[in-house]
């Protein structure tokens, strides 16, 4: 028959007492005889209060999962060691208070900064317990003091199932602080990525986002309103989407709200790998990010490039490219009239060789334009350099001009390569004839419009106020390279490629 220790608690009072003391002098009566049960329940509770044992508590509050495993070590007199397999208290807390009361019933109740008082605050647990001791089975049991009566948990020797237990559930918990530390490490270090990125400062020509599947202009990196604007095409030849989303900064990197998606292409994470420098004439200066992943994707880079991110495609037929009307239907004369920053260094440098040829002073005059009449094979007069007259109160002039070959095999995208010379033409003045200069043009060819090809670039007016469109030649070796051309008629500064 189970027999409670309650039932016992007047006799163990007394017989703790006696074996306590005081310094107090009393009178002494001869001792009373304990019978033998009692005293084997009084040297039970004796061994838990001075023993160096350990014991063992599967606790589960009300609202609680899952059993919290605690380990419970009394050291001295109102004091125990508590370790546990909860958070926080995951360590030993050495020395923690506890108190005994109850009249009948031996309540004990622990500290409100142990793992007892957490649990009771956060998921309706209890730092009071009524002990009994189970003779039956020869355990102590825990048991609410607070109107859980039927709430009883056992109290037990420390044994190796029970430690290994306690020890799983302290592993768990070092494994996920150590996950969070890296998470928050990683978090870091993809905040600190991207403010490197924004950071960057380059004067190449685009600024894109380039991955294996996808790839888009960047319109804007706004880091206060957490949102990324992007321009893209689906297929070369789409029409251009406009898109504006939200984004957040993780351990995996940023995380697009929402994701950019269509076909088979999406993209809700992009995650970041080191920055890339690109840029020769300043090797320390970061042009760009590397992109590990994008989604389903593929890797890339994101920043600062020197080709364009999708075809220039007609407005009105998405299937002709910018490259392609140019080369194939153009039938007019363009006029140079801006020069990107290197590209300006060799201009002057070329403009300067030609000052310095006899008869020659191209002074105030252009010394780079493309020239495209009825395009019929694969020679065109494409670049034409300069013509000037000697003084400006003479008439005479003398000029140069050159025949490009347009590689139509090389032609794809927005790229054009028309780099090779195939011969001089020369207008004679009165003052003598014009020296061959092909060799010299051809460094200079080789500087603004390389073999590697240009990207044929539509630059929209309404970006300076004005109204049309112009032409962009843009090097694809060095993207600050480029030329800008207008157009001789409104018919096709009005024409819209994007």
């Amino acid at each position: 028959m189970m027999r409670r220790m309650n039932l016992y608690f007047p006799v163990l009072v007394a017989l703790l007492a006696l074996l306590t003391g005081c310094n107090k002098e009393t009178t002494l009566l001869p001792p009373r005889e304990i019978s033998e049960e009692v005293q084997v329940i009084a040297d039970r509770y004796n061994e838990i209060l001075t023993s160096t044992d350990k014991w063992v508590l599967a606790y589960k509050p009300e609202n609680y999962e899952d059993s919290v495993y605690i380990q419970l070590q009394f050291a001295e007199e109102g004091k125990v060691d508590v370790l546990s397999g909860y958070r926080d208290f995951h360590t030993l807390q050495s020395a923690t208070v506890y108190t005994f009361e109850g009249k009948y019933i031996p309540i004990i109740t622990f500290a409100d900064n142990t793992v007892f008082g957490t649990l009771a605050d956060l998921y309706n647990g209890s730092a009071k317990f009524k002990i009994n001791y189970i003779e039956e089975g020869e355990y102590f049991e825990f048991v609410r003091s607070d109107g859980y009566d039927d709430d009883a948990f056992r109290l037990i020797k420390m044994n190796a199932s029970y430690e290994e237990k306690l020890t799983n559930q302290i592993d768990a918990i070092l494994a996920q602080i150590a996950y969070e530390e890296e998470q928050a490490r990683l978090s870091a270090e993809v905040r600190q990525k991207v403010k490197d990125f924004v950071e960057i400062e380059s004067d190449f020509y685009f600024y894109n986002l380039t991955v294996d599947d996808f790839s888009a202009a960047i319109n804007s990196f706004d880091t206060t309103a957490r949102t990324i604007s992007l321009t893209y095409k689906e297929t070369s030849t789409s029409a251009p989407t406009d898109v504006t989303v939200g984004y957040t900064l993780t351990a995996e990197g940023i995380v697009l709200n929402p994701a950019i998606a269509y076909g088979a292409v999406s993209i809700d994470v992009i995650a970041l790998g080191d920055l890339q420098y690109e840029d020769p004439d300043s090797p320390t200066a970061a042009t760009s990010i590397e992109i590990v992943s994008a989604g389903n994707a593929g890797a890339g880079v994101m920043g600062y490039a020197h080709t364009a991110p999708y075809p220039y495609t007609r407005a009105t037929d998405r299937s002709q490219t910018l490259a392609d009307y140019f080369v194939n239907e153009y039938p007019s004369s363009v006029e140079s009239r801006r020069f990107g920053s290197k590209a300006t260094v060799y201009m002057e440098d070329f403009r300067g060789y030609i000052r310095s040829l006899p008869n020659f002073n191209p002074s105030g005059r252009h010394v780079y334009i493309i020239y495209a009449p009825n395009y019929t094979s694969s020679l065109r007069n494409l670049f034409w350099v300069g013509s000037s007259r000697r003084v400006d109160s003479d008439a005479a002039y003398g000029s140069m001009g050159f025949n490009l070959r347009v590689n139509i095999q090389g032609l794809g995208g927005n790229r054009m390569d028309m780099n090779e010379i195939i011969q001089q033409t020369n207008s004679t003045s009165t003052y003598g004839p014009v020296p061959d200069i092909s060799e010299r043009t051809q460094e200079y060819l080789d500087q603004i419009t390389p073999a590697a090809g240009v990207t044929l670039v539509p630059y929209n007016m309404a970006n300076e106020g004005s109204s049309g469109y112009r032409l962009r030649l843009v090097s694809t070796v060095d993207s600050r390279v480029w030329v800008e051309f207008s157009w001789s008629s409104s018919t096709y500064y009005n024409m819209v490629f994007n």
